[in-house]
């Protein structure tokens, strides 16, 4: 019997056979008589195999959902979720499973609307309202893509949303789009979304957000930093370029000077005495120039000043102090504007001397304080108005009362010996030659100027006049037990010429 394949059963390759010749399968005989050979499977031909539709229909029965989820993931990502679109820009609710922009151009979109439901009935709300759960500006990035064709698509990023109970509007700004307007009415899209993590802590910010460094580093503020305030705070190579001489405002004298918290460097007006700074911190100096006289008043504990006296200060003078606990200051150094050394036991110029270039009646002057102990007025190349003509000496009690011209207290030269009376008769020095003549100079010294106790005038003159040369030495009692604070030369005639100048003594 000639083979006549008919296939009974496709089995793990085996193909099952009637009648087999046996010189073609010497393998033997099976136990119905036929033959089992086992042969490779060979591919169904039309007409001579079956097709097996049952097992295609089965794998074709799957390629739905496949197909689906190919889509989905076309316009999709981690978190997404299938809509509707919906062409309407009005802000409101686009309906059930559809989602909307208020602009037709996506790239000009500024608003996303879209339903709490997906296009399956399904509620998303929960998912939707993590969306904006951040604290950092931009909450999320959002990609609406269409779920059959990956070509279209629109990307915005969030920044704020709105819960309006059925459906939720995100606030969006563009960041790319496949076209203009990639979707049309009804198409069907998948939402997905990227959240933007929390925002990290920010650094300890110090007082003020002008007092730090990127959030992170506290910087000690100028005020804090001029007045060495103990923290624990870093400081700006700006702080340290200012570290010495920071300009401060004018102060205007008083017995305690009130020192600002920012800077180094003052300028002290008015003429009231200093006794006193205003406590700062430990080890500030400060440097003050006077712009006018004034005293500085000693004090050994806590204005100490150099040579352990008051000084008297006079036009930009310059005077450097340090504190010792923040509440008790001494000097450190001291400048005259003059150049003079600071005044020690010895003789110091008063102010600048007095040239008189035209006529005077009189030269008053005011410097006598308690600086000095005594004082000296000197005088020469003096020239006066008419012949017999000479200085009378008065002095001053207090801010204004003066005493009168003191009779007795002087000397007077004249081209015969003796002293003369009348009105004059107190005058220290005098011209009486035949011609306009001249005195070569005079020194009076008043002693313990600044106490109660009597006061003591000492003279010397020099006369250089026609026909006459002399000097003459006299001693008085001043008629005052109060402290003296001006002395002043009158003329009996005009006092055309002469340098007078004013000198202190500390007694040693």
């Amino acid at each position: 019997m000639s083979p006549s394949p008919a296939l009974d059963r496709l089995s793990n390759g085996h193909y099952n056979t009637g009648d087999w010749n046996a010189a073609t399968n010497p393998g033997g005989m099976g136990g119905d008589g036929h033959r089992q050979a086992l042969v490779p499977p060979k591919p169904p031909q039309t007409g001579s195999y079956p097709v097996l539709t049952a097992d295609i229909a089965e794998v074709a029965s799957g390629l739905p959902a496949v197909a689906a989820a190919a889509a989905l993931a076309a316009g999709g990502g981690v978190l997404t979720f299938p809509l509707t679109w919906d062409t309407g820009t009005s802000s409101a609710d686009p309906g059930a499973g559809r989602i909307r922009a208020n602009s037709a151009n996506m790239s000009m979109a500024s608003l996303v609307m879209l339903s709490a439901t997906d296009s399956s009935g399904l509620s998303i709300a929960a998912a939707l309202g993590q969306l904006t759960a951040s604290s950092s500006a931009t909450k999320a990035l959002i990609r609406v893509g269409h779920r059959t064709d990956a070509t279209k698509y629109a990307i915005w990023s969030v920044t704020t949303s709105a819960n309006n109970g059925a459906w939720r509007s995100f606030t969006v700004t563009p960041i790319l789009t496949t076209s203009a307007s990639p979707f049309n009415n009804g198409d069907p899209v998948a939402l997905s979304a990227v959240c933007v993590g929390d925002k990290g802590d920010t650094g300890n910010p110090g007082t003020a957000a002008s007092d730090t460094v990127a959030g992170i580093v506290r910087i000690a503020t100028m005020t804090e930093f001029a007045g060495r305030t103990a923290t624990q705070q870093a400081v700006t190579p700006a702080h340290l370029a200012q570290g010495a001489g920071i300009g401060g405002v004018d102060l205007i004298s008083a017995a305690s000077l009130s020192l600002p918290a920012v800077g180094d460097y003052f300028r002290v007006t008015g003429t009231t005495s200093i006794a006193a700074l205003s406590a700062r911190g430990v080890g500030r100096r400060v440097l003050l120039r006077f712009m006018s006289p004034l005293q500085l008043t000693h004090n050994s504990t806590s204005f100490a000043l150099l040579g352990a006296s008051n000084i008297a200060v006079t036009t930009n003078d310059l005077a450097a102090f340090a504190s010792d606990d923040g509440t008790n200051w001494r000097m450190i150094w001291y400048s005259r504007a003059s150049g003079q050394p600071l005044a020690m036991p010895g003789s110091l110029l008063i102010g600048t001397p007095t040239v008189v270039g035209s006529a005077v009646g009189q030269i008053d002057f005011t410097g006598i304080d308690s600086t000095f102990d005594d004082y000296e007025l000197v005088g020469h190349g003096i020239k006066f108005l008419n012949n017999g003509s000479s200085l009378a000496f008065d002095y001053r009690v207090g801010a204004s009362t003066w005493g009168g011209p003191q009779n007795g207290m002087a000397i007077q030269l004249t081209n015969s010996a003796g002293i003369t009376s009348g009105a004059w008769s107190g005058a220290i020095v005098s011209s009486q030659s035949n011609a306009a003549g001249s005195i070569s100079g005079f020194v009076l010294r008043l002693l313990g100027a600044n106490s109660a106790e009597s006061k003591i005038v000492r003279s010397w003159s020099v006369a250089n006049t026609t026909g006459d040369h002399g000097m003459r030495d006299c001693g008085a009692w001043l008629g005052t037990n109060s402290a003296v604070t001006g002395i002043r030369l009158l003329g009996s005639s005009s006092i055309l010429a002469g340098t007078f100048k004013l000198y202190g003594f500390r007694r040693a």
